[in-house]
């Protein structure tokens, strides 16, 4: 009877390590230090904007930048990647904004928006989804995200119906092998990874395959461009191939490869806001006669 009693103590004690245990690098995973802007609109020479904060559904604000707040026909979001901020897309938003409107989101734990425990795909898509009911206008839509923005976009847009247009930069194509591989870099032991994938899908209330790029692109049939660095040491370069050719059916997804480029650096690179402006013009105005861009 007593070595009943201590098999169920250990068992416990067992189960409550490992809670702990993975509650903690769940902590360290999606827990980051508020990252702040380090740069302003103005510091790229854009002086039309509002600075404004947006309420969430669960009482949070959140940081967005309108540039060029009375563009009209086409307004275009864009969401940051993990630990970076909206300022990581003004050299892209002083391009665009010559023509569009441009409103730069700054996620939770990002910018001036608000803290709070965790930062997911989930919080990211809730921030975007968020700013798009906030300036819903006529104007038709298209959405940027970079890394973990663009896995939120591609997410977004397949549970709404009035998106015109995605961009994605950057993005892993399976959250769950990012993850494993994470885990794996981490040097966790590969028995405890399964329960780890399991106990986070669990903590953040997200199914991994649901929200991976590979499959939300399946429920898109609106404009998608893919732009990705050749040098990519984050998210490896062949995920945005495995992306492209989920997206069976969508004559519309397309990508560009950028030569030389980091994860991140290519967002600093003219010719991405280009493309970005060819895109918009080639597969969302249809029709819609804007002037040419200033070079």
């Amino acid at each position: 009877m007593k070595i009943v009693i201590y098999i169920i103590i250990l068992s416990i004690v067992g189960i409550l390590a490992l809670y702990f245990l993975f509650t903690h690098l769940v902590q360290r995973l999606f827990s980051l230090p508020h990252i702040a802007n380090s740069k302003k609109p103005e510091d790229y020479g854009i002086t039309d904007y509002r600075d404004l904060r947006i309420n969430t559904a669960d009482n949070k604000k959140i940081q967005v930048w309108d540039i060029n707040p009375n563009g009209k026909n086409i307004t275009v979001y864009a969401i940051h990647g993990w630990a970076n901020t909206a300022e990581k897309f003004l050299p892209i938003a002083k391009v665009l904004s010559q023509n569009y409107r441009v409103i730069l989101v700054n996620s939770r734990n990002h910018g001036e928006s608000d803290t709070t425990d965790y930062s997911t795909i989930a919080n990211f898509k809730d921030d975007l989804s968020t700013t798009l009911d906030h300036f819903k206008t006529e104007n038709k839509t298209v959405i940027i995200g970079h890394s973990l923005g663009g896995g939120a976009s591609l997410l977004t847009a397949s549970l709404r119906q009035d998106i015109d247009g995605v961009v994605v930069i950057a993005s892993f194509a399976d959250l769950e092998k990012y993850m494993r591989n994470k885990f794996l870099k981490g040097k966790m032991p590969k028995i405890f990874i399964t329960s780890m994938i399991n106990y986070v899908e669990i903590h953040s209330q997200i199914h991994m395959k649901e929200v991976s790029p590979i499959n939300t692109i399946k429920k898109i049939t609106i404009p998608v461009l893919l732009a990705y660095g050749t040098e990519d040491k984050t998210v490896d370069y062949d995920d945005c191939h495995k992306i492209i050719e989920a997206a069976v059916g969508n004559n519309n997804a397309e990508l560009i490869s950028m030569e030389g480029h980091s994860h991140s650096s290519l967002l600093d690179d003219p010719l991405l806001a280009d493309k970005i402006n060819t895109f918009i013009r080639e597969k969302v105005i249809k029709g819609i006669k804007i002037p040419e861009m200033k070079s």
